[in-house]
């Protein structure tokens, strides 16, 4: 029922935008059309399309990141509620999965500083207290705003936002990879609550939108690292099937190590060893006994 479009390749990305955003765009010019014309709405089409770029460039900043540590991008992906950068793997180094998170708000901070110099060097393109309607540079201004937003919501210590991923690398090094998981798991899901919840009261369905990303998604990959941490450093020759056509370094009588993700997509297992895919099964159930 719903598809996505490429809407182009940046840095060797893919840059997709789903159907939904339409309903979006809809919304954004519904209201002004009503309340103030064909000036109002153009002002908001404007201001909604700038944030689609920042928000790809929020995304690729992660992309560009994930790169230096040799993790590629499959593509991101533009959402009503924000963006979404797949990458083909998360990295299970906590100094890794810190940086990467990190890159993305670091470039938001970049654009939203941006923003402000222009508004220090070309002050007369700006509105003031004595000017009225709308000023080339209210734009600039406001989209400046909604990038520190941007950063100040995605800086908070709730999974799977950046904020989460950096806690969660912050405390994986004393607590483990899956406790500290669990703990921003949990505060994501708190988080998650009292979104509905303001959404609800306030009839704002982005918030209520975005509460329900932030629950599902957290319990999801929390879910993936349960699995992977129930059978990581298991024995390669103890997990694969013996009638399981796989690459010689997993075939090899000697036992091996490594680890196992789910890819839900896929529906399949992923050996991973020395940072690398080795080998996709399906199995329904494993026994590691």
């Amino acid at each position: 029922m719903f598809r996505s479009w490429k809407l182009g390749t940046l840095g060797g990305v893919g840059i997709y935008v789903h159907s939904t955003c339409l309903l979006l765009v809809a919304l954004q010019l519904f209201a002004p059309l009503v309340a103030g014309g064909w000036p109002l709405a153009e002002y908001r089409l404007a201001l909604y399309v700038a944030v689609l770029g920042c928000i790809v460039l929020h995304e690729l900043g992660h992309a560009w990141m994930a790169r230096r540590y040799g993790i590629a991008t499959r593509d991101i992906t533009l959402y009503p509620i924000g963006g979404v950068a797949s990458l083909e793997r998360m990295s299970e180094k906590p100094s890794e999965e810190f940086w990467i998170a990190l890159a993305g708000p670091a470039v938001s901070v970049v654009i939203a500083a941006i923003l402000r110099l222009l508004t220090l060097i070309l002050p007369d393109w700006f509105p003031t207290q004595e000017t009225a309607g709308f000023q080339p540079g209210y734009l600039v201004c406001h989209l400046a705003l909604i990038n520190v937003g941007l950063v100040v919501f995605n800086l908070l210590p709730a999974f799977p936002m950046d904020g989460g991923r950096m806690l969660r690398a912050l405390l994986s090094g004393p607590l483990g990879r899956l406790c500290a998981t669990r703990i921003a798991a949990g505060i994501g899901s708190v988080l998650a609550l009292a979104l509905g919840i303001g959404g609800v009261l306030t009839g704002q369905i982005l918030l209520v939108l975005v509460a329900a990303f932030v629950y599902f998604v957290g319990n999801r990959e929390l879910t993936n690292v349960q699995r992977s941490a129930s059978i990581e450093q298991v024995p390669a020759t103890k997990i694969l099937p013996p009638d399981t056509e796989s690459p010689d370094e997993v075939r090899s009588t000697t036992a091996r190590t490594g680890t196992l993700t789910w890819e839900e997509k896929a529906n399949a297992w992923v050996f991973w060893e020395d940072g690398r895919p080795v080998h996709k099964f399906q199995i329904r159930e494993l026994d590691v006994t």
